[in-house]
């Protein structure tokens, strides 16, 4: 839902504009759909600093508030189609800091959307990624929380607070996983257990896709990701009589109808 109305808001955008038309980083992180915008005009930039004037959609996974500030200050016309999602998790983590908690927030830390949620409270919000990292995250003695990325592995996820809470027992956690993202992962453990193949359609650098075919890989004998039908390597075919198919929130159903069809075509020449 957060994905779909962001890029109808871009769309809009682009076509209803007088001026030019910006995205920060990418609307959504899939190629087909930012390819799709740039040839209507809508160019992406890194940071606000490259916008001279118009205006500037802040994309899906959202921005930190001193980004936005920052955009208005500059008299851009600030678009923000932050994924509703996001916007919550923005919320819990200024009520926590309101509060006094230290937030300790699970995520990968070059990503958009998590850029923009350590902002929120950056002095009082951790970022880390990894188990292996909680060892080294700072001692903390009054209130402390933690959140996620909306597009982390559920699986995952309860893992790490599993570790957090034995050195933190203080520790209140918040699941902040996007509804679709945990449903799109119960789904793929129990296809995946039944087919000999897991396709996962959706691009490389989308968080949600990436964590999809990772979980794929847990149970499906061979998984792999692609971003459209042309990707699909016919000898990933050899042997196999049932192959699932899941995608990326941020995947076009265009994509996806194109890799059924890509397959049965493969299966048909078998």
């Amino acid at each position: 839902m957060g994905v779909q109305r962001a890029i109808d808001l871009a769309h809009r955008t682009a076509s209803e504009a007088a001026g030019p038309v910006f995205v920060l980083h990418e609307i959504v992180h899939n190629k087909s759909v930012v390819m799709d915008l740039a040839q209507k005009g809508v160019k992406s930039v890194d940071c606000v600093d490259e916008v001279g004037n118009g205006t500037l959609i802040i994309s899906a996974h959202g921005a930190s508030p001193q980004v936005i500030n920052k955009a208005k200050d500059k008299g851009l016309k600030v678009v923000d189609t932050s994924c509703p999602l996001v916007t919550k998790i923005d919320r819990i983590i200024t009520k926590l800091d309101q509060a006094g908690y230290t937030i300790f927030l699970l995520g990968d830390k070059d990503h958009a959307e998590v850029q923009g949620l350590s902002g929120v409270a950056p002095d009082k919000t951790v970022v880390f990624r990894y188990e292996e990292e909680i060892d080294s995250l700072p001692k903390v003695e009054g209130p402390l929380a933690l959140v996620s990325q909306t597009t982390q592995n559920i699986q995952y996820f309860e893992k790490i607070a599993a570790a957090i809470k034995k050195r933190y027992p203080q520790v209140e956690v918040h699941n902040t996983i996007c509804d679709a993202t945990e449903k799109r992962q119960s789904s793929v453990l129990d296809l995946g257990s039944k087919v000999d193949l897991m396709i996962t359609v959706g691009s490389r650098n989308s968080a949600n896709s990436k964590r999809l075919q990772e979980v794929a890989a847990t149970v499906a004998p061979k998984s792999y990701i692609v971003d459209n039908a042309s990707e699909l390597d016919p000898e990933w075919f050899e042997g196999v009589e049932r192959v699932g198919v899941t995608a990326g929130a941020s995947t076009p159903d265009v994509l996806i109808v194109g890799v059924i069809a890509r397959i049965e075509e493969i299966g048909e020449k078998k």
